[in-house]
């Protein structure tokens, strides 16, 4: 029988839990809170930073190995790969995945799920179809979590967080192509993470295969700020 525990990430793939949740996990494990991760794919169709060239099923592998790296410095206690095909979540079966999302929430119990909030961040369509799954298996479970949090990004930062993505965005095709509106920032629940920094930035640095963000290693001092000073979720009450 799994363990129960406290807080239940889904996301869509490797990298997903340092980049949006990584200061959120931290908080919660300093709280003596146990937090899972569950993961949709193992990331196979990004492009790779690695030297030597990789089929797809040998890069997934080592980016679930990265994924289970991260998990650690963010103190996760266990780590799922469900297996889906990267990029290809979107016409995936939903019912099927719900369901699987719904049995893994009835056997850990959690009181708490973060995932992806409705625009998945930066639109790409596999964050927006694991959130939706998440939220409906969630309204399906037998053992319902007290909330989800919707990780977002907040309306008064979409300016820059816009002109950021059209200076990055590689794989437009992985993307929906209207303009990102972010959540209404009184909607919005904030988790300072300032203290936790360094291991955020620790645990993306274990994803060695993908790089880090361009907003750590390039000139975007106001996003990486954003993302390292704080984490905000929309909260649905389940109970």
């Amino acid at each position: 029988m799994t363990k129960q525990i406290f807080a239940l990430i889904i996301i869509a793939h490797p990298d997903d839990e340092s980049f949006l949740l990584a200061g959120t996990s931290l908080k919660l494990a300093l709280e003596n809170k146990t937090v899972a991760i569950i993961c949709a794919t193992r990331g196979e169709r990004g492009s790779s930073r690695l030297k030597e060239p990789l089929a797809m099923p040998a890069l997934g592998k080592i980016r679930e190995r990265e994924l289970c790296e991260a998990a650690r410095i963010l103190k996760v206690s266990s780590v799922e790969c469900l297996g889906y095909k990267d990029g290809n979540l979107a016409t995936a079966d939903f019912f099927e995945l719900t369901n699987k999302l719904v049995r893994r929430i009835d056997a850990y119990a959690p009181q708490l799920i973060l995932t992806f909030g409705r625009e998945g961040i930066s639109g790409h369509h596999d964050h927006i179809t694991i959130g939706k799954a998440a939220l409906a298996a969630t309204r399906l479970a037998a053992k319902k979590p007290q909330a989800v949090w919707l990780v977002s990004m907040p309306r008064s930062r979409m300016k820059d967080f816009n002109e950021y993505l059209l200076k990055i965005r590689v794989h437009h095709a992985h993307f929906h192509p209207y303009k990102l509106k972010g959540v209404p920032d009184e909607k919005l629940i904030k988790v300072p993470i300032r203290r936790f920094r360094d291991a955020k930035l620790k645990a993306l640095h274990c994803h060695k295969s993908q790089g880090l963000p361009p907003w750590a290693v390039h000139n975007f001092p106001k996003i990486r700020d954003l993302f390292l000073n704080a984490e905000y979720f929309e909260v649905v009450k389940i109970k």
